[in-house]
Order: C-alpha cells, then sequence, then structure tokens
C-alpha cells in the first residue's frame, strides 16, 4: 500500500507524546514492511521520506502540530 499525506496523519494519531520525523519515517517503512508480499511499486525511504516531510510541514503550517526544535507535539 503507498505511503500518503493520509496514512502519515493515521500515523501521528496513533503516537503518544511527542514525536519526530524519524520515529514517524520509521514507523511507517516498518508497516510497509509487514504488508509487502512481493510485486507492485515499493516506496523508496526517499519517497516515503519525501511524503512525511511535506505532511509535516502543512500539518505545522495549519497550527495542528507545534514544533520545538527537531520534535513535533499534537
Amino acid at each position: 500500500m503507498p505511503v500518503t499525506s493520509k496514512r502519515v496523519v493515521s500515523c501521528i494519531a496513533g503516537l503518544k507524546g511527542d514525536f519526530t520525523r524519524k520515529d514517524i519515517i520509521t514507523e511507517l517503512t516498518r508497516h510497509q514492511m509487514d504488508q509487502s508480499k512481493g510485486g507492485g511499486k515499493k516506496n523508496s525511504p526517499e519517497r516515503i521520506a519525501s511524503i512525511v516531510d511535506r505532511s509535516l510541514e502543512e500539518l505545522t503550517e495549519a497550527g495542528v502540530l507545534t514544533i520545538k526544535r527537531h520534535t513535533y507535539s499534537k
């Protein structure tokens, strides 16, 4: 299943407390590896990082998330 901003938001909703960008990327890649059965288009780690970065930036601009240094909070 491809990683989308919707999956990023659901991953953030499932996290408790503060988190970093790396936490989300790790969670999404781990979940993707559990789901993979071969075949189909795979998301590269660079693509996943790009989607996560864009989603975090948009959520921060909208005021849903706050950032202190490299740590995000809801």
